[in-house]
């Protein structure tokens, strides 16, 4: 059997697959776009949050400070500092005079798991048992 040449049908394919390849190129265009937008999105939002940053973003830094300093100083105080789960640490500021007042589930001699609660004052910017004379906040001229 002999197939015959046909101009007509060959245009046909021809242009079928012109259009095809049209269709493929503008979906790969979207793609393209696509993946830029998820790209730059998160560039944009990290650019303005490091530039404008939260409005309290030294107030964060030092609250994130503090917390480790109480976390610290209550673990030496505890029989087994290893099991300490911190279930709250509350961080209250009355001018210069800071108070904590912590939380924590640790094992005591016996392995049981024991809360305990603690409160703390930063005096000369260290984390202590609170004194029982209060002072007056040192004037800064």
């Amino acid at each position: 059997m002999k197939i015959k040449y046909d101009p007509a049908k060959a245009n046909k394919f021809k242009h079928s697959q012109e259009t095809f390849s049209a269709k493929q190129s503008v979906s790969a265009r979207v793609m393209s776009c696509f993946i830029g937008l998820i790209c730059i999105i998160p560039l944009c939002i990290g650019l303005y949050m490091a530039l404008c940053g939260p409005i309290d973003s030294g107030n964060y830094l030092s609250r994130l400070m503090d917390k480790n300093e109480i976390r610290t100083y209550v673990k030496k105080r505890l029989l087994c500092p290893s099991t300490a789960k911190f279930e709250a640490i509350k961080i209250t500021q009355n001018g210069c005079f800071k108070e904590a007042h912590v939380t924590v589930d640790a094992q005591n001699k016996y392995g049981a798991m024991v809360r305990e609660t603690y409160r703390l004052e930063n005096r000369n910017g260290r984390w202590g048992q609170p004194a029982n004379l209060y002072f007056d906040c040192p004037s800064i001229e």
